[in-house]
């Protein structure tokens, strides 16, 4: 039996939101019982719920983990689907499945959710995780593959190896971080199709955007000063404007 699809989740849960675990094995609902596996859950962001749940951003609420299902740890963060439980002075959920926050709000926008409210609520989150991400990166800048090239053309591949390979950008603008002043700087990543790899940034000749840079990673060949790894190290130049506006 196949997984649901997350556009599938969020058309049959009654209740869907990101959160971050703020405890384990506890509910905040007086009374209840936390025989099954629990977790209090503090809301970031409602994606979708009837209004009488009276759910809002801020709100910790009490969630029975589904089974199976993999443990949660304090500061996990996942988009939650959910069904309703206990509503009282506190909000009492059962979790019927979740997603990793990053990658979430792509996976649903690209087939569409099933009413507006929730694809508006999708297209926040997704401009969140990029305002996120941007914070996170060590350098954000606007820039153009002008060169690529094999970081180690001599060396033999071995299984899971990212093949790293650098692109060279000449950069227009320079939005966060420190690049020395330099016009031009040199990026690692990981050109392998293995299966642990497939998904990450490969950049092309010719393209040009905001890039998202990041340290350089442990154990990979060559000298350059940043790295790029998730599909989201590089955003449309017009993000440019969202980054500002979030004080980046």
């Amino acid at each position: 039996m196949t997984e649901p699809s997350a556009p599938e989740m969020l058309a049959a849960a009654g209740v869907a939101f990101v959160g971050e675990v703020q405890q384990r094995d506890a509910a905040n609902v007086p009374g209840l019982a936390t025989d099954d596996p629990t977790a209090i859950v503090r809301v970031e962001r409602v994606v979708k719920a009837p209004a009488e749940v009276g759910l809002a951003a801020g709100v910790a609420v009490t969630l029975r983990l589904g089974s199976p299902s993999p443990p949660l740890s304090v500061g996990d963060r996942f988009l939650f689907f959910a069904d309703g439980w206990i509503y009282a002075e506190t909000i009492a959920l059962i979790e019927v499945g979740r997603l990793p926050v990053e990658g979430a709000a792509a996976a649903l926008m690209a087939t569409g959710g099933p009413d507006a409210p929730a694809t508006d609520a999708m297209h926040a989150l997704s401009q969140d995780e990029v305002v996120t991400h941007a914070r996170e990166a060590d350098a954000v800048v606007r820039a153009r593959v002008v060169a690529l090239t094999d970081a180690a053309p001599q060396a033999e591949p071995r299984e899971h190896d990212p093949l790293v390979w650098i692109a060279t950008l000449a950069v227009d603008l320079a939005v966060k971080g420190d690049i020395g002043g330099r016009s031009e700087v040199a990026v690692a990543y990981a050109n392998s199709q293995d299966v642990q790899w497939r998904s990450a940034l490969k950049p092309k000749a010719g393209q040009a955007g905001l890039w998202l840079l990041h340290g350089p990673q442990t154990g990979w060949p060559g000298t350059a000063a940043f790295s790029v790894l998730h599909a989201m190290d590089l955003q449309p130049s017009i993000q440019l404007d969202l980054l500002r506006e979030r004080g980046i």
